[in-house]
């Protein structure tokens, strides 16, 4: 005797064999309607007569198609672009086609090939393309990822990264970013942009502060101007006065200390430093009445 199921049971498309089917359900089963249609379809929804191309097949043994067309039951499953796919075909005969990036719609000449892409293009342009790159370059940089570590690597021939290897770079890396240079409660990580931040505020040139830097300056001297480094270049160091008809040595703490202005005029005391013999010309400026020399007891390596 044959099984008795429900329809809900064993719907149509389950596959038994007809003695485990009940007489309605062979019934179902045994529906061969087809739907047969013009060369359009009303649309329910829009209401516009449409090819019947437009309306999506809900039962290929039958022939039923949606009632809907295909825009508005996209629309209605919340799809924002409707009819991508048809507009990409369209303008790619015509050698345009739309970056899925910009949206905008550009000449094939702006993308790049990709084989494995519709029509052997990218679907992005060159230029969103190198701003991804770009991006993550930037991305790699900044949080010192495994690739970015590999690319450093390879700057100094290094071909096998383990992850002994990759930690040892990432930490050089690191130290590397370290700041080397302050100034001005602000933290500087190469010469250049010491540089450039003193230029910026000093008014100094580049050239003339990475030389600095080079010859073992201390950033406070980089921001020094030419007419004040070199004025505190010859005013540091002690000097000696030695008196050529008594012999009396006077020593003192510059060129620019008080006690010795007293006795000779800046200019006398250049000419002095210069290995000139001073006061054998008296004059007003010079008050001390004896010839002198005039030396530097410590340099310091300044040179005048």
């Amino acid at each position: 005797m044959a099984k008795e199921y429900s329809h809900t049971q064993y719907p149509k498309f389950k596959d038994f064999q007809p003695e485990e089917l009940s007489n309605d359900q062979i019934l179902i089963r045994t529906n061969k309607k087809k739907y047969v249609y013009g060369n359009t379809i009303n649309c329910r929804t829009c209401g516009n007569d449409l090819p019947i191309a437009e309306y999506y097949i809900k039962d290929r043994h039958t022939g039923r198609r949606s009632t809907q067309c295909r825009d508005c039951e996209l629309r209605a499953d919340g799809i924002v672009e409707i009819g991508k796919t048809r507009f990409a075909m369209i303008i790619f005969k015509k050698n345009f086609r739309r970056c899925a990036v910009c949206k905008d719609t550009l000449p094939l000449t702006e993308f790049s090939h990709d084989k494995n892409r519709y029509g052997g293009y990218s679907n992005n342009c060159k230029g969103c393309n190198a701003a991804g790159v770009a991006a993550l370059q930037q991305k790699g940089k900044t949080e010192i990822t495994d690739w970015y570590v590999k690319e450093y690597g390879k700057r100094f021939g290094i071909t096998n990264f383990d992850e002994e290897t990759i930690a040892k770079l990432r930490q050089e890396i690191i130290e590397k970013r370290e700041p080397k240079y302050f100034l001005d409660g602000k933290e500087f990580l190469t010469a250049v942009d010491l540089a450039k931040y003193i230029e910026s505020k000093y008014g100094l040139p580049l050239t003339m502060t990475k030389k600095r830097i080079a010859d073992g300056k201390t950033p406070e001297e980089c921001k020094i101007s030419e007419h004040d480094a070199r004025s505190a270049a010859y005013t540091k160091g002690k000097v000696k006065v030695t008196d050529m008809v008594t012999g009396k040595v006077y020593e003192f703490k510059n060129t620019r200390d008080p006690d010795l202005l007293k006795m000779f005029s800046v200019l006398s005391i250049t000419n002095g430093l210069k290995g000139r013999i001073i006061g054998e010309r008296q004059t007003k400026a010079n008050k001390y009445p004896n010839p002198c020399t005039i030396e530097r007891v410590e340099t310091n390596n300044q040179t005048i």
